[in-house]
């Protein structure tokens, strides 16, 4: 098993489905505040500077260190009542690096995903969506994920065995990521992150 790291969080819209990982989904779902505004706006300028720092690198997490911009992703996503939450990303990848030890935190479970943009996740889309007939008998947790690194390992070995079986182009080809996800309370990163 590979050491994991403290990456930072990711900022999605609250969703109301059993996959509560970290895929974007067709709706946007992370960063969702960058559809919402043009270019020269503070947050979508933010998540340039902040986020999206990879520059096409598949050894980036792109993942948020800095808590004062979460902060004002959460102010502005109060004032338009919109529900989100703070996922944070503990990967296989060691950068970014963020401190998460004063943080209360909900496991989510383990992902397997690309390791920015829309985060494509292949849980998301080989079982969850039901493409592929093979993985409609594995059993994920009650977020739509796994609960253990064995079974995620089980998983990636059975879609790497599937893949020499399907017509090129069935599976979504790419450099995956193991994600340990967790949901951060969004008070106690208020209380606890953001001095003013």
């Amino acid at each position: 098993m590979r050491q994991y790291y403290v990456n930072g969080i990711v900022v999605q819209r609250k969703r109301d489905e059993k996959y509560q990982g970290i895929d974007s989904g067709i709706n946007g779902d992370a960063w969702y505040l960058n559809y919402r505004y043009e270019k020269d706006n503070e947050l979508v300028s933010g998540y340039d500077k902040y986020v999206d720092i990879s520059e096409g690198s598949f050894e980036i997490i792109e993942a948020c260190t800095n808590n004062q911009f979460i902060k004002k992703y959460i102010i502005c996503s109060k004032e338009l009542n919109v529900d989100i939450r703070l996922v944070l990303c503990v990967t296989t990848l060691d950068f970014p690096l963020y401190n998460a030890s004063n943080l209360e935190l909900e496991f989510l479970g383990y992902d397997y995903a690309y390791p920015g943009g829309v985060y494509y996740s292949t849980i998301y889309n080989d079982i969850i969506d039901d493409r592929i007939k093979e993985l409609r008998d594995i059993k994920l947790n009650k977020n739509g994920l796994f609960d253990s690194e064995e079974e995620l390992e089980a998983f990636i070995q059975k879609r790497e065995d599937l893949k020499k079986v399907y017509k090129k182009g069935m599976f979504e080809s790419g450099v995956f990521v193991k994600y340990k996800l967790y949901e951060i309370d969004i008070e106690s990163f208020l209380n606890n992150c953001c001095d003013d």
